[in-house]
């Protein structure tokens, strides 16, 4: 009995640190819900699979982190402390398209987005290793360039790994 509130006590705990869309509370600092929304219809397939609301909540998840994942806010706050200021307002606005291209196919259902958790981490690690390496715009113009290869096809999201980018990752 004590295990069996100690589990419904975690569930609940859990669903309290996962961001969940409630429809008039998209958060500012988001790109714009209209943008989703377009996104998420334009999407036949994936609205077989996938209700309004789980698409949201993945895009929500992807932006503020969750259990299993720091979200993309931290990323670009942890960048922010690789390279300097005035770096950092040159590439905010490219840094701002890329988690928006992103997010919205990530956010689509598992059987069908072509950017998976693997290949955010791998971009993670190719961004903060260009800001290290003073080739931060570097990293973000390749980075850009891959995702809209896959969301155009051109590129399959197996061909994306860290040999593609060994060049920044291995540079010290």
């Amino acid at each position: 009995m004590k295990r069996e509130a100690w589990g419904i006590a975690m569930l609940a705990m859990v669903g309290c640190t996962i961001p969940r869309y409630a429809k008039g509370e998209w958060p500012e600092d988001l790109p714009s819900e209209a943008y989703y929304a377009r996104t998420y219809l334009a999407d036949a397939r994936n609205r077989e699979l996938q209700t309004p609301q789980e698409y949201f909540d993945w895009v929500l998840r992807f932006y503020k982190g969750y259990m299993v994942a720091t979200g993309w806010h931290v990323h670009e706050l942890a960048l922010v402390k690789l390279i300097s200021a005035e770096e950092y307002i040159i590439l905010a606005p490219q840094l701002a398209h890329l988690g928006t291209i992103i997010s919205a196919e990530w956010a689509k259902h598992n059987s069908l987005r072509r950017i998976t958790n693997e290949t955010l981490a791998l971009w993670g690690r190719v961004l903060k290793a260009g800001a290290k390496q003073n080739r931060a715009g570097e990293a973000l113009e390749r980075l850009t360039a891959d995702v809209h290869a896959i969301l155009d096809d051109e590129l399959r999201k197996a061909d994306v790994t860290a040999e593609r980018y060994e060049d920044i990752l291995s540079s010290k």
